[in-house]
This record gives structure tokens, C-alpha cells and sequence, in this order.
């Protein structure tokens, strides 16, 4: 039972990776900028949160 569930496992993330891979091949631009926009966001909430604290 435990090695059949660590084999799918396995073979879940494989197929995972290489869909991820796909679709950053497919979509690398559009991925890139939905990523800046999410570290702009992040990094503004965060500078938010420091900015509080300090006060």
C-alpha cells in the first residue's frame, strides 16, 4: 500500500512539473507580469505593515 502511494505520488508532481513547464512555455509573458504584479503587491502590503509597526 505505501510504496503504490508514494509511486503515485511521484507521479503526480512528475506530470505536475512538466504541465508547469508547458504552460510556462505557453504563457512565460503573461506569467511574468501576473508575478510582478503579485511581489508589488506583496512587497507593499509588507512595507504596509512595517510602516504601521514603526508608528
Amino acid at each position: 500500500m505505501w510504496n503504490n502511494r508514494e509511486n503515485g505520488i511521484k507521479i503526480t508532481e512528475g506530470s505536475w512539473f512538466y504541465s508547469f513547464l508547458f504552460l510556462c512555455k505557453w504563457s512565460y509573458k503573461e506569467i511574468y507580469v501576473e508575478m510582478n504584479i503579485l511581489l508589488e503587491i506583496l512587497f507593499t502590503i509588507s512595507y504596509n505593515d512595517k510602516a504601521v509597526m514603526l508608528d
